[in-house]
């Protein structure tokens, strides 16, 4: 049970950042969805996420970092179906740009969404795996681009991977 086993972890990476929210994210087929959402007391503003959402295989950490672990089968066919439309500046805009991105989160275990979806919002999201090494889901950590500066982001990594190594303990 997600709410049982996930969500305590998600509050306890609340109270040890300052951000907007935490999600749980899954794969189902070809698409990603929000299976969790917490939102912090502290968030200055709030984001249009909400549980049962699709989320962005392309413009959301989140839903990178999912198809990141995903079989390059399925990868090929999630990149043909996707529209690469630019949301902000930042967006990537190609199934090459997206293939490069992916590779990247494979090799340094995380994912970055760098404004690409919703402008001033960043986020690092964190592949979560069971016993056997196969994917449950991620967990994403979102906070505003003047917060999550890049010189933090290490830190900011380091504390959403305590969040999964405590989730991964669970399963």
């Amino acid at each position: 049970n997600l709410e049982d086993l996930v969500r305590p972890e998600l509050h306890w990476l609340l109270s040890e950042v300052d951000c907007l929210a935490v999600h749980y994210g899954v794969m189902e087929g070809l698409k990603a969805f929000y299976a969790l959402k917490c939102v912090s007391p502290r968030a200055s503003m709030q984001i249009m996420s909400r549980e049962g959402m699709e989320v962005s295989l392309l413009h959301a950490g989140l839903g990178k970092c999912l198809l990141a672990y995903q079989s390059a089968e399925v990868q090929d066919i999630i990149l043909e179906r996707l529209d690469y439309t630019k949301v902000t500046p930042t967006s990537l805009s190609s199934p090459e740009a997206l293939r490069a991105e992916l590779t990247k989160i494979r090799a340094q275990g995380w994912a970055f969404d760098n404004s690409e979806g919703e402008a001033e919002i960043r986020c690092v999201a964190v592949p979560v795996f069971g016993r056997e090494r196969q994917l449950l889901g991620a967990v994403s950590l979102v906070g505003t681009v003047t917060r999550f500066k890049t010189e933090e982001l290490p830190a900011l990594v380091k504390v959403t991977q305590e969040c999964v190594r405590r989730i991964e303990a669970k399963f």
